[in-house]
């Protein structure tokens, strides 16, 4: 995606909104198909393939766009979109609803001008929960440029939700030092090409090893291969879910995870991560249950959700991701 590309379709939409202000203010499907639809495309969507967007999508309600990933049957973003009129506070909160439901880990909402991404299961106010915000009229069109990046297509199924701080480049002239990985900064160290060009960050790793902080999922590509745990003891894993299988078996035997923590979920999900029951709080059994000792882990989940969910079991009995490595290879 060439950032000459983005900046001119960033003039582009501010010039609609100049032309058009009075027929975008009073009507969201105009909005929606003048100024969010170009912008959703311009960031990776294929707005007309339902494999990765889904308009009206039937989720505690219907949301406007629900974004999906390649291997994904749950929606990774949900956006709600209303006509350039309407003040997006409350339909933050409706989107966050719909999120909280179905276990949807980001939204955003949108007026066409101006757009806000949020954290679905960060644990704080929604206020906090908000990633970036950016209103096409208001701020320097390089800056809407590199804030809009968090929506960006590639980056969402890489699990790296955040604005660029700059045109980055997968060709980095230097190696990325190790302190980085423990400091979980890789945003920080970014290079420059000579022709802006927006692509994935330069790997970050150690002797092979990923914190699980850092690790990179591609979505649709092979799962890794070895997982290392705080005390040093590594596994194999063939499959996506068997990493937080592995690391829900790590923590139950050094007692990390006990039968009080359970169970496990974020915020008021509809499904559980872990249980003492393979039944969800709908009433509704496991997809895909794997048991672990009195444990109960749903793992009907994709290989974003796999890092995600992981990451957050750690994190719920007080251990720090950072301490959990992930390689490619044996």
């Amino acid at each position: 995606m060439p950032l000459e590309d983005m900046l001119k379709l960033v003039e582009t939409l501010k010039a609609r909104i100049a032309t058009h202000s009075g027929a975008l203010s009073n009507s969201e499907s105009d909005t929606r198909y003048a100024l969010i639809n170009p912008l959703l495309k311009e960031l990776g969507w294929d707005t007309s393939d339902p494999a990765q967007v889904r308009t009206e999508y039937a989720i505690g309600g219907r949301a406007d766009y629900a974004l999906f990933g390649d291997d994904s049957n749950i929606p990774i973003v949900i956006v709600e979109a209303k006509k350039m009129s309407v003040q997006l506070e409350q339909e933050a909160v409706q989107a966050l609803n719909y999120c909280n439901a179905e276990g949807v880990p980001y939204f955003a909402v949108t007026n066409g001008k101006r757009w806000e991404v949020y954290d679905t299961f960060k644990p704080v106010p929604l206020d906090k929960k908000k990633i970036v915000s950016f209103d096409l009229l208001e701020q320097p069109p390089v800056e809407v440029c590199l804030k809009a990046l968090a929506l960006w297509r590639e980056g969402i199924l890489s699990s790296i939700v955040m604005p660029a701080n700059s045109p980055l480049t997968a060709y980095p002239n230097e190696d990325i030092s190790p302190t980085l990985i423990a400091d979980n900064r890789v945003q920080s160290q970014i290079y420059q090409s000579p022709t802006p060009f927006v692509s994935e960050p330069a790997d970050v790793s150690f002797n092979g090893w990923h914190t699980l902080n850092d690790f990179r999922v591609i979505s649709g590509g092979p799962s890794p291969r070895r997982i290392r745990f705080p005390d040093g003891s590594q596994t194999n894993i063939a499959r996506w879910k068997s990493i937080l299988i592995e690391t829900v078996r790590w923590l139950v035997n050094r007692g990390l995870l006990n039968l009080g923590d359970c169970p496990i979920r974020k915020g008021n999900n509809k499904r559980y991560m872990v249980s003492t029951s393979p039944i969800h709080p709908s009433d509704n059994p496991f997809r895909s249950p794997e048991a672990v000792g009195q444990f109960h882990i749903e793992t009907h989940i994709n290989s974003i959700q796999s890092v995600r969910n992981t990451k957050f079991v750690i994190e719920r009995v007080g251990q720090n991701p950072a301490d959990f490595f992930l390689k490619n290879s044996g």
